[in-house]
């Protein structure tokens, strides 16, 4: 018995455009087409739903960013992966796609080798995510009896004490992504090493446009706030906070712990920096 297909929506308003992704993906994929938001949210919502979605961005009546918005405010869609698909390649075009809910991008005319590669990663991050799904709940419970029992305050301390027996970039941004997650928050951080880059979220894999969207955030100064999305930048090290509270006491009481969280993260860096300079001198 063959192992079933997995499904992928494309909606977009030119045949022509559909043609071409179909043609791309029928061999190794079972393709349906919606040429309007709403048709695409209708389809969405079917049972068996489509694994990813592939969205144009410029469609008359509802564009791809509010049938994005749609997709993700509906509890029965709203953990289908959307990749948009645009003609326009610029910062701007791909944080909107970002704060619609969208976790990758391609480029018109689309390249048939990277439509591929596209879509094949996120097929494979939605295994992933299917697979850490239970772990990240049994995580969130052991946040929730922490920051009870030690407090925000405790939150800080307890990242310092863990930040001395670090011994790569990789263990430092775990942590951080670790004790920023202690206060309920999702968050992704990128930090950019003299040798290496490592990016991390509390939505693993992390998404290939929140990599992209935290390496162009670095030029957003200190702090950044958008709504529920806060950015921080200490050095080398860049944090984008996802659902700030709108409660002003303690978004203000958060921004000074993250604050100095980042601030003792990037000293650790420094050491580790340091160390592995040593260790080359060595050698």
């Amino acid at each position: 018995m063959s192992e079933e297909k997995r499904r992928i929506l494309i909606v977009d308003d030119s045949t022509d455009d559909i043609h071409v992704l179909m043609e791309n993906l029928k061999q190794d994929y079972a393709v349906l087409a919606a040429t309007s938001g709403d048709k695409a949210l209708e389809l969405a919502a079917r049972d068996p739903q489509p694994d990813l979605i592939l969205m144009d961005v410029s469609m008359p009546g509802m564009n791809g960013y509010e049938t994005c918005q749609r997709l993700k405010a509906d509890p029965v869609t709203k953990m289908i992966d959307v990749i948009f698909v645009s003609a326009h390649n610029t910062t701007e075009e791909k944080l909107a796609g970002y704060d619609a809910g969208g976790s990758d991008y391609l480029i018109k005319p689309v390249q048939p080798v990277e439509l591929q590669q596209k879509v094949k990663l996120a097929i494979n991050n939605l295994d992933a995510q299917t697979e850490v799904a239970v772990e990240k709940d049994m995580a969130m419970q052991t946040a929730m009896t922490a920051i009870t029992s030690i407090g925000e305050q405790g939150v800080v301390l307890d990242f310092m004490r863990r930040s001395f027996t670090v011994n790569s970039i990789e263990e430092l941004a775990k942590l951080i992504i670790e004790a920023t997650g202690t206060y309920g928050l999702e968050n992704s951080v990128q930090i950019r090493g003299s040798r290496e880059m490592f990016n991390a979220s509390t939505t693993e894999p992390i998404s290939p446009l929140e990599q992209e969207l935290l390496h162009h955030l670095k030029d957003a100064g200190r702090l950044r706030e958008n709504g529920a999305n806060f950015v921080m930048n200490f050095g080398p090290i860049t944090q984008l906070i996802k659902n700030m509270p709108e409660d002003e006491e303690k978004r203000g009481r958060l921004r000074d712990h993250l604050a100095i969280l980042l601030e003792g993260a990037e000293a650790t860096l420094r050491t580790l920096e340091m160390q592995q300079e040593i260790a080359q001198m060595g050698k």
